[in-house]
């Protein structure tokens, strides 16, 4: 009969700690300015940014930080997903790469900053969209093969 049910209590099987979202890979929750929770982001108060020494010696870091990811994913909308090369030459190809117009190598200080002013004080962009094919023959020349070619260990002679 439909009023004879009874309520079953099954057993939890498996317990989430205190501060972690189900589901979620272990997520933290931390609370936002407003006090409500939220999920702790890149460039808030508990994960400081790298500093121009931190980029310097270790640029692979860099490209690993969930700083650089944000910002990346960032630049890219911001430029729609244009590459920023082809359009200046009226074509258009899906950007997959952000390129840092001053080179991390030369001015790790400017690893996080979308703009630069340069020595006119122009101020311009330092982070620009690009599809694989302008980073590689625009942005970076000197990477291609072809380029130059290995001088020869020695001259063959046949005497």
């Amino acid at each position: 009969m439909p009023g004879d049910l009874q309520q079953v209590r099954l057993p939890r099987m498996h317990t989430q700690p205190a501060g972690i979202l189900p589901g979620r890979g272990g997520a933290k929750r931390s609370t936002k300015a407003d006090g409500l929770p939220g999920k702790q982001r890149a460039g808030h108060q508990d994960e400081p940014m790298m500093t121009a020494e931190q980029i310097a010696s270790n640029v692979r870091a860099f490209y690993e930080s969930k700083e650089w990811r944000r910002l990346r994913k960032e630049i890219l909308k911001l430029d729609k997903h244009e590459c920023q090369c082809c359009k200046e030459r009226g074509r258009y190809t899906r950007a997959n790469t952000v390129h840092h117009v001053n080179h991390i190598k030369k001015h790790p200080e400017l690893a996080f900053d979308k703009y630069y002013t340069d020595d006119d004080g122009k101020r311009k962009r330092n982070l620009i969209s690009v599809c694989h094919d302008c980073h590689e023959t625009v942005c970076h020349p000197e990477r291609l093969r072809w380029k130059e070619a290995k001088p020869k260990l020695n001259k063959e002679r046949w005497d």
